[in-house]
Formats: structure tokens, sequence, C-alpha cells
């Protein structure tokens, strides 16, 4: 529906950021672009904790196994800090699962469960397996916060969801490499989706907000998310389960009442619940920083960012075991090697006449004359691995004329 929408904008604005190291030389730059309606500009956007979860479901639904380099994020991985006596996490985030349950993504993506991992993971070098998970955990767990957070500076939000766009560009890149399917051991082309909005979404929310509003307006990208909405349809199915168009506009001002109640009385939700469903903590500015919140970043501060978002991604492939040297080399194509007068005159010998004579009484001399005569040549590889072949062939002759006598 989106897609559909911004296809039917009046104009569109392009923004461009410059990749520290493009792989594609025509067309170097991140370009964004903005719909414009009407003169108004509309940002794309994802929610953040549907990101979240869709994370949680890619990793632990076993229809992917999650290929990070020389490491695998994987279910049984999430399911040991479930079981364990000090793990982070309940038994119901990971049997029985309420795959819309807000509290136990944010339980698996939070600082305490990657501080629970890490000290795992330092504990023994058997439990080096779960660095791959760690680091998933961390680039999602980041730009979900770059969301929800409500102190941080918005050019450090930019830097955080450009840290996960090169990761996933990059480990796109490494697995065509090692020649692993993506539809296998990549995430989902869904989740691909979210999260490329979720990127560039906060980006064009930056650059409106800066471009339009200046300071004047804090900008709030927690609101910017369906969660309000979910709640209103929430609210409104409590009071009538199956309402109509004509039942919402009766129902307005009890609406108003409702939200008016849960936001200057609810701080925050029980993070201990589970299987909860929608957690909403869309009300929630313990700690609100609005001078941070109204401070945006210049073009020359993103692209910073951007370069410096480029390099933390490689430095964290290079601790799964992917070298940047690798993926900066061309996919290199099947190597044709030339065969020589000499190895065809060898390979018309042996694919002519080998099962002629193989069934002869002399079969162990001619494999011996045979192996004799590929000693003697210069050959390919190809060609040392059938002399190879007849010497093991060779072997086995002897060996079954010796039993029989």
């Amino acid at each position: 529906m989106q897609r559909k929408l911004a296809a039917m904008a009046d104009g569109t604005r392009e923004y461009r950021i410059r990749h520290p190291k493009p792989t594609d030389p025509a067309d170097p730059d991140i370009t964004t672009s903005i719909p414009i309606f009407r003169g108004q500009p509309i940002v794309m956007v994802q929610d953040a904790k549907h990101a979240a979860k869709t994370a949680r479901n890619n990793m632990t639904t076993g229809a992917k196994l999650l290929t990070l380099g020389n490491y695998i994020a994987t279910y049984p991985q999430v399911r040991r800090a479930a079981f364990a006596c000090d793990g982070p996490l309940y038994r119901r985030d990971v049997e029985k699962v309420d795959r819309q349950d807000d509290n136990a993504a944010c339980r698996l993506l939070s600082a305490s469960t990657l501080r629970w991992f890490s000290a795992h993971h330092n504990s023994s070098p058997k439990n080096e397996e779960i660095r791959g998970l760690i680091v998933f955990l961390f680039l999602v767990g980041e730009a979900v916060d770059a969301y929800q957070s409500r102190t941080l500076p918005h050019v450090e939000r930019v830097k955080m969801v450009l840290r996960l766009h090169f990761f996933l560009e990059r480990w796109a890149l490494f697995l065509d490499r090692a020649g692993y399917a993506k539809s296998t051991y990549f995430i989902s082309c869904q989740f691909r989706d979210i999260l490329n909005y979720l990127v560039f979404g906060l980006i064009q929310l930056v650059i409106v907000y800066r471009d339009t509003y200046g300071s004047r307006f804090p900008l709030l990208f927690w609101l910017h998310s369906t969660e309000v909405c979910e709640h209103v349809f929430g609210v409104l199915r409590s009071l009538v389960k199956d309402f109509t168009m004509l039942d919402f506009y009766h129902l307005v001002l009890k609406l108003f009442i409702r939200l008016r109640i849960f936001t200057k009385s609810t701080l925050a939700t029980v993070g201990k619940d589970t299987a909860s469903g929608y957690a909403h903590t869309y009300s929630d500015c313990r700690g609100i920083d609005l001078t941070a919140l109204s401070t945006f970043p210049t073009d020359d501060e993103i692209n910073e960012a951007a370069k410096s978002a480029y390099e933390e991604a490689e430095d964290l492939l290079f601790v799964l075991g992917v070298s940047p040297d690798v993926l900066a080399q061309p996919t290199a194509g099947p190597t044709i090697t030339p065969v020589s007068q000499e190895d065809k005159d060898l390979e018309d010998f042996v694919e002519d006449d080998l099962e002629e004579i193989i069934d002869e009484t002399d079969d162990i001399s001619y494999l011996y004359e045979c192996t004799e005569q590929l000693k003697t040549s210069s050959l390919s590889s190809d060609r040392q691995k059938q002399m190879k072949d007849l010497s093991y062939a060779s072997i086995m002759l002897h060996t079954h004329k010796d039993v029989n006598m």
C-alpha cells in the first residue's frame, strides 16, 4: 500500500548520502526518495516494535539458518538463555510463544540479554558459536532503539540505522561470494523490506523535520508508528467488540477519556508480562530530552555518521570471520583451463580404450602401463586426478587378485 501510495505522489524529493565504499561505481551514493503530496512531504515508515517481533520470529522459526560469517543465529541458542537458571528470558518466550508479544521481543533485544550472552560467550571456547547471535541482536536492537529512545541525539540515531543498512548490504554480499542461497541463510525478503523502510524512514523524518520546521518542534520517533492506532482500535474493541463506523462516532468521547487516563496514569507497561500481545509505551516520557530531539544534524554530519557506521559494520563482519578484502574482490567466474593436444590424446586413449581393455586378463598390467605414461607426461590438474584414480584402481585389482589366489 505504501509503494502504491508513493507511486501516486505529485513529485519526489531525493536525498543523497555519500557511500564510504560504493559497490556500484555507476551510483556511488545512497539515495532515498521522499514523496510529495500537494506540496507536503509524506514519509513512509514501519513500526519499530513490529520489526523487533519479526526479527525474533525470523531467528526462531526454523525456516532459516541465519549464517553470519563463521557463525549462525538459531533457536537453540535463544532457548538456552530461557532455560538457564540465571537466564534473562522466560520459558514462555521460547515455548508456546505468542508471536505478537512485544515484551518477549523487547527482552530478547535488551541490553541485559546481550550482557548475558556476552558473558557466556567469554566463559569458554565452545560458547563462541553464539557470536553471530550477539551481533544480530545488537544490530536489530540498535535500530529499534533508534526509534524508541527518548534521549539519543538524532545524528546518533542516523548512525545506528545506517550501521544496520551497511551490515545487511555486506552480509548479503558475503553470502553471494560464499555461494549460499539467501532464501535459506539470510533474513526473509519481507523482513529485509521492513528494515529498509525502518532505515530510510528514520533518515527521511530527520530531513523533513529539519528542512520544514527547523528547531521549532522536537522529532518524537516513537509516535511515528502504528502503535497509537493499534491502541485506539484495542480501546474501541473493549467497548464494542465488533464496532461499526457509526459506533465509532458514538464512542469518540469515551475514547478520548480512556486515552487521557492511559497517558496520565501509565508510565510504562510491566516488562515481566509474558504472552501479553501488544505492550503500548508511546506515552512513556521518562527522561525525555526535548533539546536533543529538537537539534538536527547537517548534511556533513550525516555523511560523517555514514562513514563511521560503515567502518563499524565492517568491524563486526571481521569479528564474524569475514575479511573486507574478500568482499572487495569481484565474483570469480568459472575458470576454463586450456587443453593441450597431449591432454586430448591421453583423454581419447583413456576414454575410448579403458572399458574395452579393462575386461581383458591383462587389466593389471594395462593399468600399470597407463599410470607410467601419465607420470612421464606434463599434465593439468584434471589429468593428475585421472592418474591417481588409475593408480588406486591398479591397487584394488592387485588386492582382489591376491585374495582370489
